[in-house]
């Protein structure tokens, strides 16, 4: 651990690819499990998708987070832990905008394509309607 930590000193973050090359003499999944057993004690935190630090991020740190209303806050909050990028965006947007705001409207989530399938399967799962672009 105490290696670890001086290449995270600062705050820094460090991917799980990055970590295996600062252990080049030992086994990746031997690196992997020291990992997941020093985030199972608390001593390191994840902070997205492969990618670690030492320090906890406030886990509503994005820009504009405080503006999303709570539909869109939920969302985000389902998906925000597998560390893919995204945009979120919805017709709540606009409130105050608008005189009146319909009960069920659409939310826009733009997310990196190698996340695509998995998001859409854990939306499907907590009964929300989720359509691609291709679709």
């Amino acid at each position: 651990m105490n290696e670890l930590a001086e290449y995270m000193q600062n705050g820094d973050e460090l991917s799980i690819k990055r970590i295996y090359s600062l252990f080049p003499e030992i086994n990746p999944k031997t690196v992997s499990w020291r990992v997941h057993r020093l985030v199972q004690q608390g001593k390191l935190y994840k902070t997205g998708h492969g990618y670690y630090a030492l320090t906890k991020i406030d886990e509503h740190n994005a820009a504009g987070y405080d503006y999303l209303q709570k539909k869109s806050q939920g969302i985000y909050d389902m998906v925000i832990d597998y560390g893919y990028n995204l945009y979120i965006t919805g017709l709540d947007s606009l409130i105050g905008e608008m005189l009146h705001m319909p009960e069920k409207y659409p939310i826009l989530l733009v997310i990196e394509e190698a996340g695509i399938k998995e998001i859409q399967e854990i939306l499907s799962e907590k009964g929300l309607f989720v359509l691609t672009e291709k679709d």
